[in-house]
């Protein structure tokens, strides 16, 4: 080839993997609408980029590549919305509008029941968020109450919020771990907003915009008591918490390192829930509970036996050999409580990168499985001791060794494409999957600009679609949450190709 045409093919080369192009848009308060000056705004994807609005909320961000990215606004005195619309960059971009909705916040003051102010009291927030489709319990913050018991807490999106007062003695500077300390005789119990008995039965404080909503306790005092006892096996880094009998953890205590032993915070009474937990090494801890019943007295010489976390050890097989990533597995507690809500994942040892992977230190209980596969690869089979984990629960029992996940990865995979049929076009449109195997996380993705979605590398088995105008506040992964909504089912092969048309479902964010 002449070295004239080299020079113009390499050039054309160059520009085409070069090309970009300007994103503009307006940066806005979602509750005036009235542009925010001086926000930042950060683009998505490989290439981030940065811009700042100007005084009249306006910005320009140049030299994005082709595709779709999201913007994420920041600005102090303001949050996020979460409601991201997908930003298709090319030659007909369109202007782009931002919003940040004004900080909310609640305030309130603690008092006892004769309107004194109780100073020095934990508040702790709480609200629900969608986790893998369903919704949980998550905390989002925490104040202390004041020399005149009052609290505050700040930087809040808008949203419904729960409140719980923390466990406190009267006397917080008598709470020791010597049986010769004087014992504090009363403490202010945990305690909701409004008055409930637990989590399920409260009803939640809605918190609008730029609002500040008012929460006040009034809280009595009530006798408190102590439960002490010793552990075997603890080692240097055991630790313990009093959870009630929902799991809501209320406090945390120090075990003599020396001797095994250890003593509660003061109690009211009620069923406590005492656990005792200790990371011994990189492959197991050590975990022991036992729930009390504190009635009008001092609990002693409760024995409780630590028992090892066994890792849980994940098989994988798959038409590859040789490669221990091919896929990921999480754990996710069925009852999750808001104070010790965690995910358990499997993971290589770094001392030795090509054992098979395992998940460590679950504690006793119920788990939902989800794999996640690398590679050109999906789900075939999925279970542990004979249990089929796409359809059950895996059982962690307390001191026991618990059976090795086996999975099995196929190539058959499926996939699905299809349209979505609308009376009028709409900004933002959503389409969700949800499997009807446990063990497999539901999608959602965007819409195409052509109305177009695509689902790859599924596994074959049966799945559900819909498509909607938003997915906020939508429990998606929850079967009886979408009842209501219209969708289509679908059963697929092995390498099956299906082709899919959906109605869209308008539905109100909330």
């Amino acid at each position: 080839m002449p070295r004239a045409a080299w020079l113009a093919l390499i050039a054309a080369h160059c520009c085409f993997a070069a090309a970009t192009f300007t994103v503009s848009g307006v940066v806005v308060n979602s509750v005036t609408n009235e542009p925010i000056p001086h926000a930042l705004v950060q683009s998505t994807g490989a290439e981030q980029k940065v811009v700042f609005s100007g005084q009249d909320g306006r910005f320009q961000m140049d030299g994005v590549s082709q595709g779709t990215v999201y913007l994420i606004p920041q600005k102090p005195g303001f949050v996020d919305t979460g409601k991201r619309t997908p930003v298709k960059v090319g030659a007909d971009t369109s202007l782009v509008t931002i919003k940040l909705a004004p900080e909310s916040s609640i305030a309130g003051r603690i008092v006892d029941r004769d309107g004194e102010a109780i100073e020095g009291l934990q508040v702790e927030c709480i609200t629900q968020r969608i986790m893998n489709g369903r919704k949980a319990w998550q905390p989002c913050g925490n104040a202390q109450s004041d020399e005149t018991g009052n609290f505050h807490l700040q930087s809040l999106p808008p949203g419904s919020y729960v409140l719980r007062t923390g466990l406190q003695a009267l006397f917080p500077n008598l709470n020791s771990q010597t049986d010769d300390d004087p014992l504090p005789q009363q403490v202010y119990p945990p305690h909701f907003y409004p008055e409930a008995a637990d989590i399920s039965s409260v009803q939640p404080l809605v918190v609008g915009p730029g609002e500040t909503a008012r929460a006040d306790f009034a809280i009595a005092a009530v006798p408190a008591f102590r439960v002490s006892g010793t552990a075997g096996a603890a080692g240097q880094n055991t630790f313990g918490f009093i959870e009630t009998s929902d799991g809501q953890r209320v406090a945390n205590f120090a075990m003599n390192r020396r001797t095994g032993g250890w003593r509660s915070p003061p109690l009211p009474a009620g069923d406590w829930k005492i656990v005792l937990q200790s990371q011994r090494g990189p492959d197991s801890g050590l975990f022991g509970e036992q729930t009390v019943h504190v009635a009008s007295s001092d609990i002693k010489n409760v024995q409780l036996a630590l028992e090892p976390l066994p890792p849980i050890a994940v098989n994988v097989t798959s038409p590859a050999t040789g490669n221990v990533r091919e896929a990921a597995i999480q754990l996710m507690p069925d009852n999750p409580a808001p104070s010790n809500y965690r995910m358990y994942g499997s993971s290589v040892s770094p001392q030795n990168p090509t054992e098979p992977p395992a998940i460590h230190d679950v504690p006793p209980g119920t788990y939902s499985v989800f794999m996640l596969p690398y590679g050109n690869y999906c789900l075939g089979s999925i279970s542990a001791g004979g249990v089929d984990l796409t359809r059950n629960s895996l059982v962690v029992s307390e001191g026991g060794q618990t059976s090795p996940i086996d999975i099995t990865l196929e190539d058959n995979c499926a996939s699905i494409q299809g349209q979505v049929r609308m009376d009028h076009p709409v900004e933002n449109v959503f389409v969700i999957l949800t499997p009807s195997s446990h063990a497999i996380l539901p999608q959602t993705v965007v819409l195409q600009p052509d109305g177009s979605f695509a689902f790859n590398r599924l596994s074959p088995g049966d799945y559900r679609l819909y498509a909607v105008s938003s997915v906020e506040g939508l429990e998606y992964g929850n079967p009886e949450a979408m009842r209501q909504i219209d969708g289509v089912s679908v059963t697929l092969a092995a390498k099956q190709k299906s082709s899919v048309t959906l109605n869209l479902v308008m539905r109100d964010a909330k």
